[in-house]
């Protein structure tokens, strides 16, 4: 594989999905393929029942900035963690 996504749900948290592990290939990369999946881990979300994505980007990156572009928000009160991650969240 060129690219792998996860997204994770809790029993006795069903309105929300965790997203992680978002990559992609460096010879793979620049042709959307990190947009689909995310949609597909949004959509995934959306099946299950889920109002709320949540995923960590590290604090003040390009990977931040992405994630900002395509609706996610900082968590309220949230702080950069000892390895500078910041949770965000997107209603889907």
């Amino acid at each position: 594989g060129n690219s792998f996504a996860r997204a994770y749900w809790y029993h006795d948290d069903k309105d929300s999905v965790y997203l992680n592990w978002l990559t992609v290939s460096p010879e793979s990369r620049n042709q959307g393929i990190a947009t689909e999946l995310q949609t597909i881990r949004e959509e995934i979300g959306r099946k299950i029942g889920a109002k709320c994505a949540y995923l960590q980007a590290e604090n003040e990156s390009w990977m931040q900035s992405w994630y900002k572009r395509r609706g996610y928000l900082i968590a309220d009160d949230n702080q950069p963690n000892e390895d500078n991650l910041v949770w965000m969240q997107k209603e889907i």
